[in-house]
């Protein structure tokens, strides 16, 4: 569900916006690194956010239930220069945000690292919090049985 407080200007299909990613060791500075600003459909735009890496590199699926992003969204909060891009899917006709999980959360020891990011959508990142991969399986497969 699209944050009420973020102000949409339009939305954009996938391909058009992968294209433009720039992989990086991590998300440059617009400020200090002007090259990280590419202009997407009139305004400029940080391409080496990890989000959009984490997207490019690991597939625009959710890793637990399987939905898919459908569009980007060109959003910012009122007050900011920017825009920036977020990825939404459709479940059951609701716009749904998709995220960039840490496979190893943070708190438990993993690293802002691209191999160690993976797509999840909001619900199921909500879900998982800050569980390690082999507690999200044991979770499931209980609630399979």
């Amino acid at each position: 569900m699209k944050d009420p407080h973020l102000i949409r200007k339009e939305t954009l299909p996938v391909a058009t916006v992968l294209k433009h990613v720039i992989f990086t060791p991590k998300e440059l500075s617009a400020t200090s690194f002007p090259e990280a600003m590419k202009d997407i459909e009139g305004d400029l735009i940080n391409m080496t956010s990890l989000k959009l890496q984490t997207f490019k590199e690991n597939g625009i699926r959710c890793r637990i239930c399987g939905c898919k992003g459908s569009y980007f969204a060109k959003e910012k909060h009122p007050g900011e220069p920017y825009y920036h891009l977020n990825l939404y899917a459709l479940k059951d006709e609701r716009e749904v945000l998709m995220t960039k999980d840490h496979i190893i959360p943070v708190a438990k020891g993993g690293r802002d690292r691209l191999n160690n990011f993976q797509t999840l959508c909001v619900e199921c990142n909500q879900k998982k919090a800050e569980k390690t991969p082999d507690a999200v399986k044991k979770k499931h497969l209980k609630e399979k049985i």
